[in-house]
Formats: structure tokens, sequence, C-alpha cells
């Protein structure tokens, strides 16, 4: 599973925002072949697992939003000074997102993201598939 983001494509933007995969770091209980004691001690790494209301939280706020505000900046640096962005990032209805508890945090981080950048988070309408863009390309 992944968590992936495109844009409307311009002139000077190619419509790519990023792909993720769905991990969380697993803490091991025991030293394995794979993965022995590092100086006595056991290392944590990442593991998929499967998207929850938490996981999907988490990967906006440390992965989408972070991406989206360096496009932003990139897009603002050739405006004058002052220019405001605005954003509109649309989220599918998926039930393992958790939106009817997350859209309101989500949508309040967006705001208060960037000085210059207003990101505000929209459900897609239900059955409708010829705005599902990820579908069309994957």
């Amino acid at each position: 599973m992944f968590l992936a983001a495109v844009g409307q494509p311009t002139q000077d933007f190619d419509g790519s925002v990023g792909i993720w995969p769905v991990q969380k770091m697993h803490h091991p209980k025991r030293a394995t072949r794979d993965r022995p004691r590092v100086n006595g001690l056991l290392s944590p790494y990442m593991k998929t697992c499967t998207m929850d209301g938490d996981v999907f939280f988490d990967m906006i706020k440390t992965l989408l939003l972070p991406r989206i505000i360096q496009l932003g900046v990139n897009f603002l640096q050739r405006q004058p000074v002052g220019s405001l962005l605005t954003v509109y990032a649309q989220l599918d209805n998926a039930g393992g997102h958790g939106l009817n508890d997350t859209l309101d945090k989500i949508n309040k981080l967006g705001y208060l993201s960037h000085r210059y950048i207003r990101i505000h988070f929209h459900r897609q309408p239900p059955n409708s598939p010829d705005l599902n863009v990820l579908d069309l390309g994957a």
C-alpha cells in the first residue's frame, strides 16, 4: 500500500507531488539472523503496515504537507513579494483513513503550516470515478 499525491500539471510543474510506502517503525522483540543485535542493542526498522486513521494523519503531517509546502515555496519565489498561494487537496473517501475524525485536524495543520500558503483538504465525492486520477494512471 502507498500514499500517492499528484497535482495539475502546468508549464513549470509536471504534476508529480510524491509517492510514499505505508510504513511504521517496528521495534523487534528479539534478534534474528536478518536483524542481529548492533552493539548489544536491537535496531528498529521500518515495516509495512495497514492504513488507519493515525497512520494516515501522521503521513499527511510528516510527508505530504512538507512536500506541498516545498513545492509552494518554489512557486512563490517566482511570484511578486507577498503573494499568497491556496492549495486544494482532495482525499479519497477510504474508510481506513478515518476522515470523520481527522479531516478537521488535517485542515488545521494545512492552515497553520505556512504563512503564505493555505492548504485546504476536501473529501472526494462518493462514487465519482472520473475524479480519481491515481486509478487512471497506475
